[in-house]
């Protein structure tokens, strides 16, 4: 392909992807993500981090364009996108693309509908098609950069131009302005992992700095500000930047093949490369009855790029202090697991951090780092073994994986997780109203602002 050809099939592809050519299960993954993000979001409005942010975008005042989800106050836009992009990731209950990993929606979604306030009267079939290709196009770039490595430190910058994408089809923004504002949001991307070693709050408003400047950048298009239109192929583009080598691979099948609908909601409100050792732990919990006080000992194996995240630095793992510590320790999930029997959002609270079950269980508890089949290619989200020794001598194992926590989360799951997060949120009363919108959102001719209003709704 000659220079240039893959960044103008992709911004074609970005900006003139009818909702009509979309596939279906594309178009019912995107309509779950919004449901999902919304239901999340709310959940974590009061999380810390996304508390003080809230009350200094209302202090700092401005035009009043977009709503704060939950709520009835609206302020500019990208403060919007900002806030309720860190509550969707506050509570680390978002959904996730196993192979990068990648957070899609929470970048998304916050986007996308604060966009749509914006544009006003947007219709549901425009508000699915921007989530869809606005996550095609992160997904594509993540997955030509490769899965990110948890030593280089580096997501991948391309989260920033995937909700870019969804704000410029809310907007209407042409080719040309759909390429600037690419280039200004590739001119502001950053992102680093250290938050993670830190437990830092940073970690929920990670999702919120990315969204609230890819807003920016669609809007500073809009208004004629131009941005690096060799964004991607440029000697100093993203693809250099972010070590896309094959950059073909990028537009190879575009159009015809979809990966963002292999994007997997969570069960868990943790880290998702703890998911398959609490799905093995619930498992043998459950299969065999286990009692907490019968258990003498437990080991978890894991694969190297998963322990890079949830295991180490061990001093901090094995013995989390904060909450934030809590959503990215294995030992703690796992010890929590099998003292009461669930990973739910009540396990990330200060009392149960210091409950006597789970810290017994966490000193009894050791993690083996190994190679197991089929980690390598599953990247951090990989197989994990859990195994239990009970006092009397008797010695259980169980295998978790991505497959198993997709059975975990059984058909129906979807609603039943919105409407729990809702009412954690305290908006129980949009619970019904918004499942039903959601059911018809295809066919909603203003969907933005009533999905809005109804998230307010106590």
């Amino acid at each position: 392909m000659r220079t240039g050809d893959v960044t103008e099939a992709l911004v074609d592809f970005a900006v003139k992807t009818a909702p009509s050519d979309l596939p279906r299960d594309v178009r019912q993954w995107a309509a779950g993500a919004i449901l999902d993000t919304l239901g999340v979001a709310v959940a974590g409005r009061e999380a810390p981090g996304v508390v003080e942010a809230r009350a200094l975008v209302q202090n700092w005042g401005g035009r009043p364009e977009a709503t704060l989800w939950g709520s009835r106050s609206r302020v500019p836009s990208p403060y919007a996108a900002l806030v309720n992009a860190a509550a969707a990731r506050a509570l680390d209950f978002d959904d996730v693309f196993d192979a990068i990993p990648l957070h899609p929606s929470a970048y998304l979604v916050p986007v996308a509908l604060a966009a749509g306030e914006v544009a006003g009267a947007v219709r549901g079939a425009d508000l699915i098609a921007a989530v869809a290709v606005g996550g095609e196009v992160m997904i594509r770039l993540a997955l030509a950069r490769g899965a990110t490595d948890p030593e280089a430190a580096r997501p991948p910058l391309s989260r920033g131009l995937g909700p870019t994408v969804a704000a410029a089809r809310i907007l209407g923004l042409n080719p040309m302005q759909a390429r600037h504002a690419l280039g200004l949001a590739f001119s502001t991307a950053a992102g680093e992992l250290q938050s993670y070693d830190d437990g830092a709050l940073t970690i929920r408003l990670q999702q919120g700095f990315v969204a609230e400047a890819a807003l920016r950048a669609a809007l500073l298009a809009t208004v004629g500000v131009t941005g690096p239109w060799n964004f991607l192929e440029g000697r100093r583009g993203l693809a250099r930047v972010d070590g896309i080598v094959h950059l073909e691979r990028v537009v190879e099948g575009i159009g015809r093949e979809f990966h963002a609908s292999r994007t997997e909601l969570k069960l868990f409100p943790c880290c998702r490369c703890s998911h398959p050792a609490i799905s093995a732990a619930l498992r043998l919990r459950s299969s065999r009855a286990v009692a907490p006080h019968a258990i003498a000992g437990i080991r978890v194996e894991v694969p190297p790029m998963s322990a890079a995240v949830v295991v180490e630095p061990r001093a901090v793992r094995f013995n989390p202090q904060t909450i934030v510590e809590a959503q990215f320790s294995l030992p703690y999930v796992v010890a929590c697991a099998l003292a009461t029997g669930e990973v739910g959002l009540s396990a990330f609270s200060m009392d149960r951090l210091g409950d006597p079950l789970v810290r017994g269980l966490m000193e009894r508890l050791e993690v083996t780092v190994r190679e197991v089949e089929g980690g390598r290619t599953a990247g951090m989200v990989a197989p994990a073994r859990v195994e239990i020794q009970l006092r009397d001598g008797t010695r259980l194992a169980g295998d978790g994986s991505p497959a198993t926590c997709r059975a975990d989360l059984a058909a129906g799951q979807a609603e039943g997780k919105f409407a729990g997060c809702m009412r954690v949120g305290g908006r129980a009363g949009g619970i019904e109203p918004t499942l039903a919108l959601v059911r018809r959102l295809e066919d909603e001719p203003d969907a933005v602002s009533k999905l809005v209003r109804l998230l307010a709704e106590g």
